[in-house]
């Protein structure tokens, strides 16, 4: 069998003589039937502008991330595997909270948020952003934070504004 991922359904349709439709239901019924089921991308990072590749897999099954890693390497993209009892968190930055309007490495600098957690993702609006040290926290952004040793309480304080300790 021919690699046809190439192609796309006008092209495999004016091939094989067929409308584009057909190809395009066939396509989706080998996919309900679970005959198809992803597509494997390949990206160019350089043609792309992004040299810089991060991949955060999480999960307590080694033989997954096992796996997960066999491929990434397998693809030339270097890993580095980090063992621990992690949490994963999504915080809104309220508008009264110390880290709003600071950028991430500011606030690790002045101690509002720590070393430790990770800040994975800021979603503004319809955007979703990947974070450097020099990217600013605005209010309302959805920020996915990683935490190697759980995210604690001081961290969530810092994204709310809240200096309710809790229960």
């Amino acid at each position: 069998m021919t690699d046809a991922g190439s192609n796309s359904a006008p092209t495999i349709a004016e091939t094989i003589g067929v409308s584009q439709g057909t190809v395009r239901n066939r396509i989706d019924s080998l996919e309900g039937d679970r005959i198809i089921e992803g597509y494997r991308a390949h990206v160019n990072f350089e043609r792309a502008g992004r040299r810089n590749f991060h991949a955060l897999a999480v999960n307590r099954d080694t033989d997954d991330l096992r796996r997960i890693g066999t491929t990434l390497s397998e693809e030339g993209i270097e890993i580095d595997f980090v063992s621990c009892e992690s949490e994963v968190v999504e915080v809104t930055v309220e508008s009264e909270a110390p880290i709003a309007k600071m950028d991430v490495s500011e606030a690790v600098g002045s101690g509002i948020l720590d070393e430790e957690p990770l800040v994975i993702s800021i979603r503004r609006d319809t955007e979703i952003l990947t974070p450097h040290g020099d990217t600013t926290l605005q209010p309302d952004d959805l920020v996915t934070v990683f935490s190697c040793d759980g995210v604690t309480d001081a961290t969530r304080r810092a994204f709310s504004g809240s200096s309710d300790e809790g229960p």
